[in-house]
């Protein structure tokens, strides 16, 4: 056993996990500025809490196949990571499990996934490709947002809900088709995409929230449904180009 913050801020640039080992503690690599090759024990099937948070050294990691969850935070902060290789077996993410990770450029989800959590790209802002299975059914709240090099992202089929600010500040994308099986959308999902030129809202979506498309500045064509009861406060604020509105 590893126990909770073992190495933290430590300068460790390389460690080897044995086998013998076969838990992890939270925040046990957090804080190591010099990491950047670590070898895990076939052991390990939780990468808990934090595990390498702040780890400002770490630009790749693969993770091993007898892993199938990743917890809360476990790349919050890891400024450098520039790539991650996520095997089919993961079946469980945590809340912002690469929040703030802002050199990471692309990410591919496993399949079987039906959540991206919380904060989970938040602040990602070299993110520039992120591939999600059709097993998704649920965007939480800021997910991918201050993601600011997102130009375009393939929402899954089976869709149904997408969180408040799921891609706020996505200052980069222009375009974003939502399925016609997404009931919800929260308040601020599109908020600060000022680049984003078109809205088409499902025939589902009966609520359009507080603040969705606040600041969506080059915004010229929204199309929703006529069963639509509320248009919520500051929706299309300073979209200062929305000439047209299709009911």
């Amino acid at each position: 056993i590893i126990k909770d913050a073992a190495f933290m801020g430590s300068g460790i640039s390389s460690i080897t996990i044995p086998d013998a080992v076969v838990y992890l503690g939270s925040l046990a690599f957090s804080e190591t500025p010099n990491l950047d090759d670590v070898q895990l024990s076939n052991h390990i099937m939780t990468l808990n809490y934090g595990l390498f948070m702040n780890a400002t050294g770490l630009t790749s990691f693969v993770v091993p196949e007898h892993v199938t969850v990743i917890a809360d935070e476990v790349f919050s902060g890891a400024t450098s990571l520039e790539t991650i290789d996520i095997h089919e077996n993961v079946i469980s993410f945590g809340t912002g499990v690469f929040k703030y990770a802002n050199s990471l450029v692309s990410l591919e989800i496993p399949d079987g996934i039906t959540s991206v959590s919380e904060d989970f790209c938040r602040g990602c802002d070299s993110l520039i490709s992120v591939n999600l299975p059709d097993s998704i059914t649920t965007i939480a709240d800021s997910a991918f947002s201050g993601a600011i090099s997102l130009e375009n992202i393939t929402l899954p089929p089976n869709l149904f809900s997408i969180g408040s600010d799921a891609f706020a500040n996505n200052k980069l994308l222009k375009t974003i088709l939502i399925p016609e099986s997404v009931k919800n959308i929260g308040p601020g999902a599109f908020r600060g995409a000022e680049s984003l030129t078109e809205l088409v809202l499902p025939e589902n979506v009966k609520e359009i929230n507080n603040y969705l498309c606040d600041g969506c500045i080059v915004l010229n064509n929204v199309v929703f449904s006529t069963t639509i009861n509320k248009i919520g406060k500051y929706a299309f604020r300073n979209a200062e180009k929305l000439l047209q509105m299709s009911i």
